[in-house]
């Protein structure tokens, strides 16, 4: 069973409101942040994302790819599992015996390190 994470709530802070409840349709909503206690909330400047181009390979550093789940199946095996693109049945699975777990990961090392 996986345990999750559980943060204290900080009851301390207000929530500034940033549009009244019956705003105009019209009115332009804006990123903001809480300012210090009592002063009003600072907008966020102008990021361009509106324009933000995903395929400019200098500005994603991290781009898009299947998740990877990495465990040990019934029979002691370590499992790499990739997620499938388009269906679940299509997983993609690698199985590691222990005894050639460090080799792995010392050519994984080896290549990562040029």
């Amino acid at each position: 069973m996986q345990q999750m994470l559980k943060l204290p709530l900080e009851s301390s802070h207000e929530i500034p409101p940033f549009l009244p409840l019956e705003a105009p349709a019209s009115a332009e909503i804006q990123t903001a942040r809480p300012g210090p206690k009592g002063a009003p909330p600072e907008t966020a400047p102008d990021d361009g994302s509106e324009d933000f181009d995903w395929s400019d390979a200098e500005a994603v550093v991290v781009p898009a790819q299947p998740a990877i789940a990495v465990y040990f199946n019934p029979r002691g095996e370590i499992v790499i599992r990739q997620e499938a693109q388009f269906h679940p049945d299509e997983d993609h699975f690698v199985y590691v015996g222990r005894k050639n777990l460090r080799p792995l990961i010392e050519r994984l090392q080896q290549i990562d390190c040029g």
